[in-house]
């Protein structure tokens, strides 16, 4: 079953969602889960399941809601729910510049069309060039440059625990919530999108829960218009 949503009020893209996807067939060894993802991603969506696993969610991350469950591992208080956590930074992987490069779909004479998307917090040239028989518009190599950005990204910081139990104090782990972290042995505090969940449960360790957190608004698949989008600060609220 699906469940759609829509992304939130600020996020108005100022690209037109129903533009055509060129290259709409599956692709070899394409799972259907890797396929629906991949053409969503590129109407500016996210799929994540429910966490009963009895519907998939379709909607855009929802950066402005209020935090649901705490996240805490201060040695000596009883608050404390987190039996692990590591956090990573690294700019590996993320490049400071994606440039797209692909042609209209006019006939006879082709022009080149051209895209880029820029991570904010590069500390050195080192860019990505892409070329994409999809970028036949300026939107479209724009759209799929924020879309390569933005996965690569989403691994530039994220935090990783295991935590007590199936629920936080606010209700059940779920994909797509935000979660407030106050980690006094990594130094990390301040409010995370729960980017994926994995419930566990042993006789042994009896029932915990596995989280990913991401820094708000660092998924953003396609560019907002800017008229109502707030300042791309992902790290704004999170101390590292």
């Amino acid at each position: 079953d699906l469940k759609v949503g829509a992304p939130p009020a600020w996020n108005k893209s100022k690209h037109k969602r129903k533009t055509p996807i060129k290259d709409a067939k599956p692709k070899d060894n394409e799972g259907g889960m890797a396929y629906l993802s991949r053409i969503f991603m590129h109407h500016g969506y996210w799929l994540w399941a429910s966490p009963g696993g009895g519907y998939i969610h379709i909607a855009g991350p929802e950066y402005d809601q209020t935090p649901l469950n705490d996240i805490t591992l201060v040695p000596g208080s009883s608050r404390t729910n987190v039996i692990s956590a590591t956090s990573t930074t690294s700019t590996r992987d993320v490049p400071s510049h994606v440039l797209v490069r692909g042609s209209d779909s006019g006939r006879g004479q082709k022009s080149a069309v051209k895209g880029m998307a820029t991570f904010p917090f590069a500390r050195r040239f080192k860019p990505v060039y892409l070329g994409d028989s999809n970028a036949t518009t300026t939107e479209k190599a724009e759209r799929i440059a924020a879309q390569f950005l933005a996965k690569k990204q989403k691994d530039f910081f994220h935090y990783e625990c295991s935590v007590v139990g199936h629920a936080g104090n606010g209700g059940v782990w779920a994909v797509n919530t935000i979660a407030n972290i106050k980690d006094d042995v990594l130094g990390v505090s301040g409010p995370m999108w729960i980017e994926s969940v994995s419930f566990r449960q042993s006789r042994g360790s009896g029932t915990t829960t596995d989280l990913k957190l991401i820094p708000l608004n660092t998924l953003l698949f396609d560019i907002p218009d800017g008229s109502s989008a707030p300042a791309f600060e992902p790290y704004k609220n999170i101390v590292i």
